[in-house]
Protein backbone atom coordinates (compact mmCIF):
# COMPACT_ATOMS: atom_id res chain seq x y z
CA UNK A 1 0.00 0.00 0.00
CA UNK A 2 1.37 3.34 -0.88
CA UNK A 3 2.52 5.61 2.19
CA UNK A 4 0.25 8.03 3.16
CA UNK A 5 0.93 11.44 3.84
CA UNK A 6 -1.99 11.82 6.79
CA UNK A 7 -1.32 8.71 8.26
CA UNK A 8 2.32 9.94 8.60
CA UNK A 9 1.45 12.98 10.39
CA UNK A 10 -0.67 10.67 12.77
CA UNK A 11 1.99 8.58 13.81
CA UNK A 12 4.84 10.85 14.12
CA UNK A 13 2.61 13.38 16.08
CA UNK A 14 2.48 10.07 18.56
CA UNK A 15 6.21 10.34 18.41
CA UNK A 16 7.81 12.07 21.23
CA UNK A 17 11.25 11.28 19.80
CA UNK A 18 9.38 13.43 16.29
CA UNK A 19 10.29 17.06 16.66
CA UNK A 20 7.78 19.24 16.35
CA UNK A 21 9.47 21.21 13.38
CA UNK A 22 9.61 17.92 11.39
CA UNK A 23 5.67 17.96 11.78
CA UNK A 24 5.21 21.22 11.15
CA UNK A 25 7.05 20.85 8.00
CA UNK A 26 5.22 17.45 7.06
CA UNK A 27 2.03 19.45 7.70
CA UNK A 28 3.38 22.27 5.63
CA UNK A 29 3.36 19.37 2.37
CA UNK A 30 0.13 18.22 3.07
CA UNK A 31 -1.41 21.96 3.24
CA UNK A 32 0.15 22.98 0.37
CA UNK A 33 -1.11 19.97 -1.64
CA UNK A 34 -4.28 20.57 -0.42
CA UNK A 35 -4.42 24.41 -1.20
CA UNK A 36 -5.31 25.02 2.02
CA UNK A 37 -3.94 28.73 2.75
CA UNK A 38 -5.25 29.87 6.25
CA UNK A 39 -3.59 26.28 7.66
CA UNK A 40 -0.48 26.72 5.54
CA UNK A 41 -0.17 30.43 7.51
CA UNK A 42 -0.46 29.19 10.60
CA UNK A 43 2.01 26.47 10.08
CA UNK A 44 4.26 29.15 8.55
CA UNK A 45 3.84 30.96 11.70
CA UNK A 46 4.96 28.30 14.10
CA UNK A 47 7.81 26.85 11.34
CA UNK A 48 9.48 30.22 10.70
CA UNK A 49 8.32 32.42 13.23
CA UNK A 50 5.65 34.88 13.83
CA UNK A 51 5.80 38.69 12.09
CA UNK A 52 8.90 40.54 14.30
CA UNK A 53 7.28 43.32 16.72
CA UNK A 54 3.83 41.09 16.40
CA UNK A 55 1.19 42.07 19.66
CA UNK A 56 1.03 39.37 22.55
CA UNK A 57 -3.18 39.87 21.45
CA UNK A 58 -2.11 38.38 18.59
CA UNK A 59 -0.33 35.40 19.28
CA UNK A 60 -2.20 32.36 19.82
CA UNK A 61 -2.63 32.29 23.33
CA UNK A 62 -0.85 29.20 24.05
CA UNK A 63 1.95 30.84 23.32
CA UNK A 64 1.54 33.55 26.77
CA UNK A 65 4.36 32.63 28.83
CA UNK A 66 4.21 33.17 32.50
CA UNK A 67 7.65 35.79 33.28
CA UNK A 68 8.76 37.66 36.00
CA UNK A 69 9.59 41.35 35.98
CA UNK A 70 13.08 41.73 36.83
CA UNK A 71 15.41 44.25 36.72
CA UNK A 72 19.34 43.63 36.09
CA UNK A 73 21.43 45.95 37.54
CA UNK A 74 25.68 45.84 37.16
CA UNK A 75 26.61 45.91 40.61
CA UNK A 76 23.33 44.01 42.17
CA UNK A 77 22.67 41.56 39.36
CA UNK A 78 18.87 40.79 38.70
CA UNK A 79 16.27 42.46 41.03
CA UNK A 80 12.67 41.51 41.21
CA UNK A 81 9.97 43.78 40.87
CA UNK A 82 6.63 44.19 42.80
CA UNK A 83 3.13 45.87 41.39
CA UNK A 84 1.50 48.52 43.65
CA UNK A 85 -1.66 47.44 41.47
CA UNK A 86 -3.46 44.61 40.46
CA UNK A 87 -3.95 46.09 37.04
CA UNK A 88 -0.31 46.40 36.50
CA UNK A 89 0.69 42.75 37.88
CA UNK A 90 -2.03 41.45 35.42
CA UNK A 91 -0.14 43.35 32.46
CA UNK A 92 3.48 41.92 33.45
CA UNK A 93 2.82 38.33 34.66
CA UNK A 94 3.02 37.00 30.52
CA UNK A 95 4.77 37.77 27.73
CA UNK A 96 4.16 36.30 24.45
CA UNK A 97 7.25 34.80 22.14
CA UNK A 98 7.45 34.75 18.57
CA UNK A 99 10.34 32.51 18.09
CA UNK A 100 9.97 29.54 15.78
CA UNK A 101 9.33 26.30 16.73
CA UNK A 102 12.49 25.23 15.61
CA UNK A 103 14.39 28.12 18.12
CA UNK A 104 12.39 26.93 20.44
CA UNK A 105 13.08 23.12 20.55
CA UNK A 106 17.01 24.03 20.66
CA UNK A 107 16.85 26.38 23.17
CA UNK A 108 14.82 24.19 25.60
CA UNK A 109 16.67 20.92 24.62
CA UNK A 110 20.15 22.34 25.14
CA UNK A 111 19.32 24.01 29.15
CA UNK A 112 15.33 22.60 30.01
CA UNK A 113 15.82 23.77 33.78
CA UNK A 114 17.49 27.06 32.67
CA UNK A 115 15.82 30.77 31.97
CA UNK A 116 16.01 33.38 29.30
CA UNK A 117 14.80 36.45 29.69
CA UNK A 118 13.01 39.21 27.09
CA UNK A 119 13.58 42.65 26.94
CA UNK A 120 11.02 45.69 26.16
CA UNK A 121 10.56 47.94 23.25
CA UNK A 122 12.47 51.48 24.40
CA UNK A 123 9.46 53.37 25.16
CA UNK A 124 7.52 50.41 27.40
CA UNK A 125 11.15 50.05 29.51
CA UNK A 126 11.71 53.75 29.84
CA UNK A 127 7.99 54.02 31.32
CA UNK A 128 8.82 51.17 33.85
CA UNK A 129 12.31 52.69 35.11
CA UNK A 130 10.67 56.65 35.26
CA UNK A 131 8.89 54.27 38.32
CA UNK A 132 11.98 52.91 39.83
CA UNK A 133 14.97 54.38 41.97
CA UNK A 134 17.84 52.48 40.03
CA UNK A 135 19.45 51.78 37.19
CA UNK A 136 19.35 48.97 34.99
CA UNK A 137 17.17 47.52 32.00
CA UNK A 138 13.84 46.04 32.89
CA UNK A 139 13.86 42.40 31.29
CA UNK A 140 10.62 39.27 31.55
CA UNK A 141 12.33 36.48 32.90
CA UNK A 142 10.85 33.56 31.65
CA UNK A 143 11.71 29.56 32.69
CA UNK A 144 12.51 27.57 29.42
CA UNK A 145 10.42 24.72 30.95
CA UNK A 146 7.81 26.79 30.04
CA UNK A 147 8.70 25.98 26.52
CA UNK A 148 7.07 22.32 26.60
CA UNK A 149 3.57 24.18 26.85
CA UNK A 150 4.01 25.74 23.47
CA UNK A 151 5.26 22.65 22.20
CA UNK A 152 2.38 20.00 22.83
CA UNK A 153 0.02 22.57 22.00
CA UNK A 154 1.22 22.49 18.39
CA UNK A 155 2.06 18.96 18.61
CA UNK A 156 -1.42 18.15 19.57
CA UNK A 157 -3.04 20.86 17.04
CA UNK A 158 -1.30 19.24 14.15
CA UNK A 159 -2.32 15.43 15.53
CA UNK A 160 -6.22 16.97 15.49
CA UNK A 161 -6.43 18.14 12.06
CA UNK A 162 -4.57 14.75 10.98
CA UNK A 163 -7.58 12.52 12.41
CA UNK A 164 -10.12 15.34 11.50
CA UNK A 165 -9.09 14.88 7.91
CA UNK A 166 -9.15 11.08 7.97
CA UNK A 167 -12.55 11.39 8.93
CA UNK A 168 -13.23 13.18 5.87
CA UNK A 169 -11.48 10.81 3.88
CA UNK A 170 -8.56 12.85 3.11
CA UNK A 171 -5.48 10.44 3.26
CA UNK A 172 -3.01 11.98 0.62
CA UNK A 173 -1.96 8.17 -0.31
CA UNK A 174 0.90 7.96 -2.40
CA UNK A 175 2.08 11.40 -1.56
CA UNK A 176 -0.62 13.51 -3.65
CA UNK A 177 -3.96 14.41 -2.86
CA UNK A 178 -7.22 13.99 -5.06
CA UNK A 179 -9.56 16.67 -6.53
CA UNK A 180 -12.30 15.55 -3.85
CA UNK A 181 -10.20 15.34 -0.97
CA UNK A 182 -8.69 18.74 -1.84
CA UNK A 183 -12.21 20.04 -2.16
CA UNK A 184 -13.03 18.38 1.15
CA UNK A 185 -10.18 19.54 3.36
CA UNK A 186 -11.16 23.53 2.68
CA UNK A 187 -13.95 23.32 5.79
CA UNK A 188 -11.52 21.82 8.56
CA UNK A 189 -9.94 24.32 9.92
CA UNK A 190 -6.79 24.15 12.46
CA UNK A 191 -5.66 27.74 13.25
CA UNK A 192 -6.36 28.25 17.03
CA UNK A 193 -7.51 30.67 18.68
CA UNK A 194 -6.30 34.48 19.44
CA UNK A 195 -7.87 35.46 22.14
CA UNK A 196 -5.24 36.36 24.69
CA UNK A 197 -7.16 38.11 27.97
CA UNK A 198 -3.94 40.70 28.54
CA UNK A 199 -4.15 44.00 28.91
CA UNK A 200 -2.15 47.04 27.13
CA UNK A 201 1.40 46.82 27.64
CA UNK A 202 1.66 50.17 27.48
CA UNK A 203 -0.61 50.80 30.59
CA UNK A 204 1.23 51.11 33.74
CA UNK A 205 0.03 51.63 37.24
CA UNK A 206 2.37 52.34 39.82
CA UNK A 207 5.49 50.25 40.61
CA UNK A 208 7.09 49.43 43.70
CA UNK A 209 9.97 47.30 43.90
CA UNK A 210 11.57 44.57 46.75
CA UNK A 211 15.35 45.90 46.93
CA UNK A 212 15.38 49.15 45.60
CA UNK A 213 17.14 51.33 48.34
CA UNK A 214 20.09 51.47 50.43
CA UNK A 215 21.00 48.71 52.15
CA UNK A 216 23.54 50.57 54.87
CA UNK A 217 21.32 50.20 57.64
CA UNK A 218 20.78 46.22 57.06
CA UNK A 219 22.22 44.58 59.91
CA UNK A 220 23.50 41.16 60.71
CA UNK A 221 20.26 40.45 62.32
CA UNK A 222 18.09 41.14 59.22
CA UNK A 223 20.15 38.86 57.31
CA UNK A 224 19.58 36.31 59.95
CA UNK A 225 15.64 36.99 60.48
CA UNK A 226 15.38 36.35 56.39
CA UNK A 227 16.84 33.16 56.58
CA UNK A 228 14.91 32.64 59.43
CA UNK A 229 11.99 33.09 57.21
CA UNK A 230 13.35 31.00 54.01
CA UNK A 231 14.59 28.12 56.17
CA UNK A 232 10.38 27.93 57.16
CA UNK A 233 9.48 27.31 53.54
CA UNK A 234 12.92 25.85 52.09
CA UNK A 235 11.50 22.08 52.64
CA UNK A 236 9.25 22.34 49.87
CA UNK A 237 11.97 23.33 46.92
CA UNK A 238 12.35 20.53 44.31
CA UNK A 239 14.89 18.45 45.32
CA UNK A 240 18.43 19.31 44.91
CA UNK A 241 18.26 22.95 44.98
CA UNK A 242 16.41 21.98 48.42
CA UNK A 243 19.79 20.42 49.77
CA UNK A 244 22.11 23.15 47.93
CA UNK A 245 19.79 25.55 49.62
CA UNK A 246 19.64 24.23 53.40
CA UNK A 247 23.37 24.18 53.70
CA UNK A 248 23.61 28.06 52.55
CA UNK A 249 21.32 28.31 55.51
CA UNK A 250 23.56 26.55 57.44
CA UNK A 251 26.39 29.00 57.04
CA UNK A 252 24.46 31.38 57.75
CA UNK A 253 23.03 29.89 61.05
CA UNK A 254 27.12 28.83 62.05
CA UNK A 255 28.13 32.59 61.02
CA UNK A 256 25.47 34.53 63.05
CA UNK A 257 25.79 32.37 65.93
CA UNK A 258 29.46 33.59 66.25
CA UNK A 259 30.31 36.45 69.09
CA UNK A 260 31.91 38.44 65.96
CA UNK A 261 29.56 37.22 62.78
CA UNK A 262 31.04 38.52 59.46
CA UNK A 263 28.22 40.27 57.78
CA UNK A 264 30.36 39.64 54.33
CA UNK A 265 29.48 36.07 54.49
CA UNK A 266 26.31 36.25 55.86
CA UNK A 267 25.56 38.34 52.70
CA UNK A 268 26.85 36.40 50.07
CA UNK A 269 25.46 33.22 51.65
CA UNK A 270 21.95 34.69 51.02
CA UNK A 271 22.76 35.88 47.32
CA UNK A 272 23.54 32.55 46.58
CA UNK A 273 20.21 31.09 48.50
CA UNK A 274 18.46 34.23 45.94
CA UNK A 275 20.19 32.87 42.89
CA UNK A 276 19.32 29.22 43.24
CA UNK A 277 15.92 29.75 43.56
CA UNK A 278 15.85 32.22 40.96
CA UNK A 279 16.76 29.63 38.37
CA UNK A 280 13.81 27.47 39.43
CA UNK A 281 11.19 26.90 37.28
CA UNK A 282 7.45 27.20 38.16
CA UNK A 283 7.83 27.13 42.14
CA UNK A 284 5.83 29.63 43.90
CA UNK A 285 8.53 29.03 46.95
CA UNK A 286 11.34 29.45 44.96
CA UNK A 287 9.72 32.92 43.71
CA UNK A 288 8.81 33.46 47.42
CA UNK A 289 12.00 33.30 48.81
CA UNK A 290 13.57 35.70 46.00
CA UNK A 291 11.19 38.28 47.05
CA UNK A 292 12.02 37.73 50.83
CA UNK A 293 15.86 37.76 50.13
CA UNK A 294 15.23 40.88 48.05
CA UNK A 295 13.68 42.99 50.71
CA UNK A 296 17.48 43.06 52.39
CA UNK A 297 19.94 42.77 49.57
Amino acid sequence: MSESLVRKLQADALNDEVRVATLLRTALMISSKLGVDDIREWIENELNGYPQGVCDKDLPSYRLLPARLCVTNPYRGMIPIEFANVQSREIFKARGTSYSIPELETMYLSEPDGHWAMDFAPETAERIMSNIDIDGQPLSVIDKSSHVGILEAVRNRLLEWALQLEANGILGEGLEFSSEERSASKDIPIAPSQETHLGNIGSIGSLSITNVGTTENVTIGDYANVASEVRKYAGDLPEGVRELVMKQLEVIANETAKAEPNQSIVRRALETVRNLCFNVGGSIVASGIVTMIGSVL
